[in-house]
């Protein structure tokens, strides 16, 4: 074989195994970034689902929110549908005793005696007109005053002990006749008549009607 085409193969195969390492070691090169990529892959496959779950948790939290808000919401349309029905009957009720006390008001407006009102701590409830121009004091006058200490031509103090048996319900005599001043300082004599002031069987007050005897 001649010299020149001995070289010649020589570097034929020095070049063939130059290109397989080459090629060998771009593969690898490859199967190493290949394996790269594919652990970032799994790396963002994992973290993704991660993120699946974490919205899918917020998701449900946020059902369950909804759903609490719903109920709370009917709860409250319910509360308000039994606060209009209140409000209507409290209405309803406040018309009634408006009418009540305006027939009440006519009723001792038209008696021609005075008329007294106390509660169990003798603090004066009702006081007619009458009673204003028998005393001149007028009802914003003595309303929640204690009917002992007012300062009248009537002799309260006598008045004490019927009251208190009264009170206690007791079967005593409930009229008496008391020398009095009126407002114009003339003498005068009054029939005091006491009654209870009850509902059902407990007693809230007592009722004293004041009549000027001629």
């Amino acid at each position: 074989m001649p010299l020149l085409t001995h070289q010649v193969r020589i570097r034929q195969d020095d070049y063939s195994q130059h290109y397989f390492h080459y090629q060998n070691y771009m593969i690898e090169t490859f199967k190493r970034e290949l394996r790269n990529s594919i652990e970032q892959l799994q790396l963002k496959n994992q973290e993704l689902q991660h993120k699946k779950e974490e919205l899918f948790a917020a998701h449900q939290e946020l059902q369950t929110i909804t759903e609490e808000l719903h109920a709370t919401n009917q709860e409250l349309e319910t509360s308000q549908d039994e606060l209009l029905i209140d409000n209507k009957q409290l209405h309803q009720h406040k018309d009634a005793l408006c009418q009540a006390n305006g027939l009440l008001e006519t009723i001792l407006a038209s008696l021609q005696i005075a008329v007294v009102v106390v509660d169990r701590d003798l603090h004066i409830q009702l006081w007619n007109h009458q009673t204003e121009d028998l005393w001149g004091l007028r009802s914003e006058e003595v309303k929640a005053s204690n009917f002992m200490h007012l300062d009248i031509g009537l002799p309260v103090e006598e008045l004490r002990q019927r009251i208190c048996l009264c009170l206690a319900g007791k079967a005593q005599d409930r009229q008496v006749t008391l020398e009095a001043i009126n407002r114009c300082g003339r003498k005068i004599k009054c029939k005091v008549t006491l009654s209870p002031l009850m509902a059902k069987t407990e007693i809230y007050g007592v009722i004293l009607l004041i009549e000027k005897e001629n």
